[in-house]
């Protein structure tokens, strides 16, 4: 892991919670995109490789 300064203790809190916004974010996205990508037509399991190997 990497720390990076954020030039005082309010602006470090702020912006972890911004990340971790960001975190659930992508979390509750993840499962609403691969139900979009089954109800397309679309493989399961190559949408997962898909996935994986564009957004991590």
């Amino acid at each position: 892991s990497k720390l990076l300064y954020c030039s005082d203790m309010v602006s470090s809190l702020a912006a972890k919670i911004c990340n971790n916004y960001l975190s659930c974010t992508i979390l509750l996205a993840n499962p609403e995109a691969m139900a979009t990508g089954v109800k397309l037509g679309l493989d399961p399991k190559l949408l997962y490789q898909v996935v994986n190997a564009s957004t991590g």
